[in-house]
């Protein structure tokens, strides 16, 4: 998963959950509000099992040892199961998570056949000036 897609997943989950994405990702000490825990676990539940992302990848992310992230999705499982409610609202962020990640592949698909264009253009401006004096004269 993308550190792009993971920060879109987190702002919907921070959304979500009423609280801001900064105190999700920050590496304080401190004590921090249930809700933010909880947001944090959310995105740590959808990140690694609808998207593939790697407990390493999302520790480092949210500047958390991997064993805490093994713990927020084991966590976040039980409390989908439990509260309809939550389950909702960690669903829905998901969707738009799934969303993001479809807008990302397009685009890198777009990129890549823009990527073609430009060679192809390169190749064509080469192909000129190597032939340029041969081509003078038609354009004189």
């Amino acid at each position: 998963m993308t550190k792009e897609a993971l920060a879109a997943l987190s702002a919907r989950c921070a959304d979500a959950y009423g609280v801001p994405v900064e105190a999700m990702i920050s590496d304080s000490d401190q004590h921090e509000p249930v809700r933010v825990v909880e947001a944090r676990q959310a995105v740590c539940y959808l990140a690694a099992r609808y998207f593939g992302a790697s407990q390493k990848e999302l520790a480092v992310f949210f500047h958390r040892h991997r064993s805490t992230i093994s713990h927020a999705i084991t966590v976040s499982e039980r409390r989908l199961r439990a509260d309809r409610e939550t389950r909702r609202a960690v669903l829905q962020a998901g969707q738009v998570g799934r969303n993001l990640d479809a807008l990302i592949d397009e685009a890198r698909a777009e990129l890549a056949a823009a990527r073609t264009v430009v060679k192809r253009l390169e190749s064509l401006v080469a192909h000129l000036e190597r032939n340029r004096d041969g081509l003078s004269r038609y354009t004189a």
